[in-house]
């Protein structure tokens, strides 16, 4: 029997849109190669409605919450597990034009939703310049949710951990063969992945970006907000946070390093006055594309293949809301836009 999808990639792309699929009634299958170390399942998970300036929304940020919101809530529901931790950002300012510039924001009802008039920031962080605290934030552990939902997709016979050959993709008059199994329409969500992919090396305009991330345990830290300079610390229970993350362009693998871990040790020092120990480092490769947005949409050059990749840095708060974005397009033929859609990339 044919299915109406086959999903390629089980990090925070692929698993997002199998919720689509999950919702609206649709058949599939998801593969996923193994890797342990992952973007999707070292990130903090961290999320917020700010952009890179403080005094901005970050684009479609509205709609991206609520979709994360609606997504995220519904996964624990459906999965049983609590992954999806909403809790405000303190952010403290850099310099005094950051103080500036956000104190003279254009002042509107939709940003100001999402900012408190908290005015005394925490006694830890170390914020000479003051602080603010952003709402309707928090983080995904994204580590749990990737686990829970792959051990409910295994119980119901729809995941299988190996590595696509793709030389095993046919095309057929209806869809596509993998392996004796037929579907109508194929999701490419690799990350980077897509690198070793034959339809795709050639279209994604991957950046690579690696990144290093701490867990720390630190007394005295407030647990009820992470805060921000820079860098993050992610409240994750038991005196233990999430510190991350370092950005390197040059040095792109998953190995952590001595650089990276001396790194965040000098920004968590210039981000709090406690002392803290370092109980684990890890790294990542992140899939950041030249213009750091993401991709999705249908390839050219043959029917029935589509793209949902490039998350980057902000695959938390994009994932649903792309998920939502793709499958409306294939089953609905809505709009993508342009800031994300594959059209706007040359293919052969």
């Amino acid at each position: 029997m044919q299915k109406d999808y086959l999903i390629i990639g089980g990090g925070l792309a692929g698993l997002f849109f199998a919720h689509e699929l999950e919702e609206a009634g649709k058949s599939f299958c998801l593969i996923n190669g193994f890797e342990p170390k992952a973007a999707s399942k070292i990130a903090a998970g961290m999320f917020g409605p700010l952009g890179g300036q403080l005094s901005k929304l970050a684009w479609k940020a509205p709609e991206m919450m609520d979709a994360l919101i609606s997504t995220a809530t519904a996964l624990e529901k459906k999965l049983g597990s609590n992954f999806f931790h909403l809790m405000p950002v303190e952010v403290a300012f850099g310099s005094v034009k950051d103080a500036n510039d956000y104190a003279s924001r254009n002042r509107n009802e939709i940003i100001d939703q999402y900012l408190s008039d908290r005015k005394e920031g925490s006694t830890h962080l170390q914020a000479p310049y003051g602080s603010f605290e952003m709402l309707r934030s928090g983080w995904l552990n994204t580590n749990l949710m990737i686990d829970t939902y792959t051990a409910y997709l295994k119980e119901k016979g729809i995941y299988r951990q190996h590595f696509l050959d793709y030389s095993d993709l046919v095309q057929t008059e209806t869809g596509w063969n993998y392996q004796q199994e037929s579907y109508k329409k194929i999701v490419f969500a690799e990350g980077i992945g897509a690198l070793q992919n034959p339809y795709l090396k050639e279209v994604m305009p991957f950046k690579l970006c690696k990144g290093q991330v701490l867990t720390i345990y630190c007394e005295g830290l407030a647990a009820d907000r992470i805060v921000k300079k820079g860098i993050y610390l992610v409240p994750l229970g038991n005196h233990l946070f999430r510190a991350g993350a370092t950005y390197e362009w040059d040095e792109i693998n998953d190995i952590p390093n001595d650089h990276g871990k001396e790194e965040m040790c000098q920004k968590i020092n210039a981000l709090i006055h406690l002392p803290f120990s370092v109980l684990n480092q890890d790294a990542g490769v992140r899939p950041t594309t030249k213009d750091r947005n993401p991709v999705i949409g249908k390839l050219k050059f043959a029917d029935g293949l589509y793209v949902l990749n490039g998350l980057g840095t902000k695959g938390v708060i994009r994932g649903p809301w792309l998920a939502k974005i793709l499958f409306d397009h294939i089953e609905h033929n809505l709009t993508i836009p342009r800031e994300v859609s594959i059209d706007r990339i040359k293919q052969a």
